[in-house]
């Protein structure tokens, strides 16, 4: 294959917009479009690449695996070990935790598919994720676990069943893309299927060069099409924000002048001469590694700064991520590619699979330690609040763990918001069967939750309920339901709340409907501030007026006080003389904006033993 460099000057018009995306200039709001210029550009060299080899009759799957092993392991590891110490040094459990659980499916190339799992409320923002830009290398990989053996079984049948190959993969993906990007935007953004038509028009564009009757347009069709072509990538740069539907129709713009630069820049065109020039070139083999290290510098810097970035910060760290993309590829990328254990295929294979089974083992380690809490006495305090045990979001009702006491009088019944008062409730209500999932609240009926578990969220209600019509539980006479109840905004929600307390309650159950506590944005931030300065945390304090869930405490007491039943409000405990505060005596009692945290269960208990005293 020969050198294109208006390939490589290619490859910085897509990476820089993704950096400057990342780093928040709001005039580069369609940076992100910087990745499917990449992927039609992994699509025409990967196709020429394998193309090659297979007319020349040198094709091996094994070398193929080898080579994009040595091009992508050996940077990935080191910016994955890079992120280690300031994931120690920065991060709450909650955020080591995931972070753990994103090492994993970046050191397995599944971290489109994480990504896409972890969307909600029950998650951090994408821009404090050090490894959120790993999806699009997810989804590259596995195009090629697919392609090259597809390629391969169909190369025989000759270029015209390749080509429609190609051509019927691409539309199908993108009608895929397009249909998805109203009806499921987050499966559609990460996932491959919706993605493979622009890798695949990437190879469509490689298939096309090698025609053996191919001429070359007229010089003035050449530069006017890849002056398209690049003002087709631009202006998207510039025009698209989050909120641009993607992709589908609107990544057609970069896709396609992606190629019409690919097919069209030749010699003697603007274009090439501005991307073949020594800077565009410079830049653009510092690429991958410039993509790999700029969202782990811009995550960890806006984790230290609990704020976001400014100007003369982000600019910083895009000087750091090339100073350390050019320390990079000279130390690292270049030696793995082309010197170290030179013609040890083998070898290669099995370091590699080595590292990534290290790297898995260490992310699973984060994971079911659940973030390390213990590495300070702020994090045994902000560390995940799973009620009795971590195993009680989702599991069997029977499970010993969720269950206290031999004869426990109470069931518990809800989202993390149940869960984090379960050690609580169970003190104050003569033991306590924990029945708990994320993200679900105790509405039977509700089927807008997302699924989060082994069992959906409407299901899990049914088996709540069935157990108690059953009296599975024939100690259990009180019933206390929590969640953030904020789907209660919609009115058929707050029908089937109702509709559940009645219900529950004419099994002969005491019912008790148990409010989240006020929550309010800054809250954690102003935790981790004063943890870090002078422990001032009367300064997270905020008005009662001001939580952004106060609607959310009068459409409880209204629902509870119309099905007959009790409404527990914690703002009680939080909240005197209409000022929440997020530390009583030595107990700080949140854990991030909306949970409460560990620590703060005898606080709780005294309240509810008080609360449920009461008739």
């Amino acid at each position: 294959m020969r050198y294109r460099g208006e390939v490589d000057g290619l490859r910085a018009v897509a990476v820089v917009p993704v950096i400057l995306f990342h780093a928040g200039f709001g005039a580069f709001s369609g940076g992100f479009i910087g990745v499917d210029v990449f992927f039609v550009i992994s699509g025409y060299l990967i196709t020429t690449i394998i193309v090659d080899d297979i007319e020349r009759g040198q094709f091996s799957i094994r070398r193929f695996y080898e080579r994009r092993a040595r091009r992508i392991l050996p940077a990935l590891s080191l910016v994955l070990l890079a992120c280690i110490p300031f994931a120690w040094w920065l991060m709450d459990p909650f955020e080591m935790k995931e972070f753990g659980q994103s090492i994993v499916s970046t050191a397995t190339f599944s971290s489109n598919v994480y990504f896409y799992l972890k969307t909600g409320y029950f998650d951090t923002a994408s821009e404090l994720k050090p490894l959120l830009h790993t999806w699009s290398l997810a989804v590259e990989e596995q195009f090629y676990i697919v392609f090259p053996v597809l390629l391969v079984l169909i190369w025989r049948f000759g270029t015209r069943v390749v080509v429609g190959t190609a051509i019927l993969a691409t539309v199908v993906s993108f009608w895929l893309a397009e249909r998805g990007v109203q009806s499921a935007p987050s499966a559609t953004f990460f996932l491959p299927h919706s993605r493979a038509w622009e890798l695949s028009i990437g190879s469509l564009v490689a298939l096309y060069l090698r025609r053996p009757d191919l001429r070359a347009p007229p010089a003035i069709l050449s530069q006017g099409l890849t002056l398209a072509g690049l003002a087709m990538i631009l202006l998207p740069v510039g025009l698209y924000s989050a909120e641009t539907p993607f992709p589908g129709l609107y990544a057609l713009p970069p896709v396609i002048g992606t190629s019409l630069i690919i097919l069209f820049a030749t010699p003697g065109t603007l274009v090439h001469r501005v991307l073949a020039s020594r800077s565009f070139i410079a830049v653009g083999v510092l690429s991958y590694s410039a993509y790999l290290w700029h969202q782990p510098i811009f995550a960890f810097s806006r984790i230290y700064r609990l704020d976001e970035l400014t100007p003369a910060i982000a600019l910083a760290g895009i000087a750091l991520t090339f100073l350390l993309a050019m320390a990079t590829k000279r130390f690292v990328e270049d030696p793995a590619r082309f010197r170290l254990l030179k013609g040890k295929q083998n070898a290669v294979l099995a370091s590699a699979a080595l590292v990534s089974v290290a790297f898995v083992a260490f992310g699973a380690f984060l994971h079911v330690e659940r973030g390390l809490p213990g590495r300070s006495s702020l994090g045994l305090q902000l560390a995940q609040n799973y009620g009795l045990s971590p195993r009680c979001s989702g599991a069997a009702l029977d499970d010993a763990a969720c269950q206290r006491g031999a004869d426990p009088a109470t069931l518990l019944w809800g989202d993390s918001i149940a869960m984090h008062v379960g050690r609580a409730v169970a003190e104050a209500g003569d033991g306590v069967v924990q029945a708990t999932l994320s993200a679900c609240p105790p509405i039977i009926g509700y089927t807008k939750a997302q699924r989060r578990a082994a069992i959906s969220c409407a299901e899990f209600n049914e088996t709540v309920f069935t157990a108690l019509s059953d009296k599975t539980f024939p100690s259990v006479q009180r019933v206390v339901m929590a969640s953030t109840f904020g789907m209660l905004r919609d009115e058929d929600s707050a029908t089937l709340l109702r509709e559940t307390l009645e219900a529950t309650r004419d099994l002969g159950y005491e019912v008790i409907l148990l409010s989240p506590t006020p929550t309010h944005g800054a809250i954690l931030k102003c935790i981790k501030q004063q943890s870090r300065g002078n422990g001032q945390f009367a300064a997270c304090d905020f008005p009662q007026a001001s939580a952004a869930n106060q609607d959310i405490f009068d459409e409880l007491s209204t629902i509870a006080r119309d099905a007959g039943i009790r409404f527990v409000d914690l703002r009680e405990l939080i909240c005197a003389d209409a000022q929440c505060t997020v530390k009583v005596g030595d107990t700080i009692l949140y854990r991030d904006n909306i949970h409460l945290a560990n620590g703060a269960d005898q606080k709780v208990e005294t309240f509810l033993r008080y609360a449920f005293a009461q008739p």
